[in-house]
């Protein structure tokens, strides 16, 4: 693999990686505020489909990563 090629992998796997981190965070969150929104009896919808999207980011996000291992091991 040339140089230039290597170079360019790297950052765009050091790109995914941060989208990857950013995911994480906005997953926890969402699932955090949909916990929260749903309260104690659990009948919210809104705080059901915040959470419900916070579970899809985090699949994402999994998904995500794992293209970016891929890379990397591609890379070296």
């Amino acid at each position: 693999m040339k140089d230039l090629d290597r170079t360019i992998l790297s950052d765009t796997t050091d790109t995914l990686h941060d989208i990857h981190n950013r995911l994480v965070h906005m997953s926890e969150g969402l699932v955090g505020i949909g916990i929260a929104a749903t309260g104690e009896h659990g009948h919210s919808g809104l705080g059901s489909a915040v959470y419900v999207m916070g579970i899809a980011l985090d699949d994402i996000s999994t998904r995500l990563e794992s293209v970016t291992d891929q890379l990397r091991e591609t890379n070296q």
